[in-house]
């Protein structure tokens, strides 16, 4: 688990040292108490289960786009201690990918003492160490020593059940191209050997059999991939290091617009072809950036969130006696927050003005339940839509607050 607090600490000693290069908050005059509260503020976290709201103390959620980071930052900041204190046991080869560590020593008893300082560095820190003669994993990669030199292979793990996406789901053809040459790639750049990339791509072809994925089509792209990377027994390793170089990923500015599509099959892809060919007319190159969704998206086990805390949001108050009494209104922000401001006596509201003179609002226990959500929307239509229910339901409080009901938007109808 990541000390939230100790790792946050030592990202704002660092930013903030004297002798640290400027960065953006240092050149803007950001406080180092206000940088520690802003990153405290998105590290924590706050979710639902069972019904309950719940606050996380120490560590960071799993899916926060912060937890890589502050893992990784964690792990590099122990792992600078450890260099310190490993002086006369220092690792001859040493690789690190968070807490996965690959490293080769002089002898057992260095890699046990370095072992062990690894392990007392932190208590938040436990490692196990791997050790096999022959043959170990690192990552995707399993490297094994024969006739005295080093070789590599693709390493998939015992667990690994080898379902891949389907030929036959509903994906774009690309995606299913794309998702061999990516095998294949994966085992041209671990596979030390010729023949060694030889006896993975058997394994790739067997695999992707399994997934419904017809002979030729793979076939075809394993023929693609080794004519365009030059793929040759003889030359391999050259080959293999020229390609490495010249396959390396530029980021430039992009000249293209991407239009995100729900894939359907066909129609999204006829649906492309009509708007690439309208915009080219307006020399504006339309790309197609697909998305599908899961079916376990559909199944969720999660709690599922209460309307209380639902945001941009269309909401209706109905009297606890009267039904016909009635208030409509909107809020960007969480309905909860929302009807606490209704209820309290400072609000100039005509909610509260009813509530005050209603007994039977007064002696409800549960007041929140007479909000309910009309519809949701976004912070740039919610005033609009207000404004036509309010049209539409003329609720009577709404009325008492004259010509536009209370509404945030003027509601106008061309004939």
């Amino acid at each position: 688990m990541v000390p939230l607090d100790e790792v946050i600490n030592d990202i704002q000693r660092v930013i903030y040292s004297p002798s640290a290069p400027s960065s953006f908050f240092t050149n803007n005059g950001i406080a180092p108490r206000v940088f520690k509260n802003m990153l405290k503020l998105c590290s924590e976290s706050i979710f639902l289960y069972n019904d309950n709201v719940y606050k996380q103390h120490d560590g960071v959620a799993m899916g926060s786009p912060l937890a890589p980071l502050l893992a990784e930052w964690f792990v590099a900041m122990v792992e600078e201690q450890v260099v310190q204190q490993s002086t006369s046991c220092k690792p001859i080869f040493y690789k690190r990918y968070v807490d996965d560590i690959f490293a080769i020593f002089h002898s057992i008893t260095d890699r046990d003492n370095f072992f062990t300082i690894l392990n007392n560095a932190h208590q938040n820190l436990t490692f196990t160490m791997d050790v096999n003669k022959s043959k170990l994993p690192f990552l995707d990669v399993s490297v094994y020593i024969k006739n005295g030199k080093y070789n590599t292979q693709v390493y998939r793990k015992p667990t690994n059940t080898g379902v891949l996406m389907n030929f036959n789901c509903e994906a774009h053809i690309k995606w299913k191209h794309s998702l061999i040459r990516c095998l294949l790639m994966r085992a041209y750049r671990n596979s030390s050997s010729f023949y060694l990339f030889q006896m993975e791509v058997k394994n790739i072809k067997s695999i992707l059999l399994k997934n419904a994925y017809p002979d030729q089509f793979i076939e075809g792209n394993i023929s693609k991939f080794t004519s365009d990377l030059k793929i040759d027994e003889n030359q391999f390793k050259q080959n293999k290091c020229t390609n490495t170089k010249e396959n390396q990923l530029v980021v430039t500015e992009f000249d293209d617009v991407y239009l995100n599509i729900p894939y359907i099959g066909k129609p999204s892809e006829k649906l492309h072809r009509k708007i690439y060919h309208r915009m080219r007319k307006y020399y504006l190159c339309v790309k197609a950036a697909y998305n599908t969704v899961k079916v376990g998206s559909y199944f969720s086990l999660k709690s599922k969130c209460s309307n209380l805390f639902g945001s941009n949001v269309v909401y209706k108050f109905t009297c606890s006696r009267d039904e016909n009494i009635s208030y409509l209104g909107e809020t960007k922000g969480h309905i909860f927050k929302r009807i606490s401001e209704h209820s309290d006596r400072k609000s100039d509201s005509p909610v509260f003005d009813h509530l005050f003179n209603c007994k039977d609002c007064q002696n409800n226990s549960n007041i929140s339940a007479r909000f309910s959500i009309l519809r949701h929307s976004n912070k740039y239509n919610v005033r609009s839509l207000e404004s036509l229910l309010i049209a539409k339901l003329s609720p009577t409080l709404n009325i008492q607050l004259g010509k536009y009901k209370g509404a945030g938007a003027k509601l106008v109808l061309y004939g």
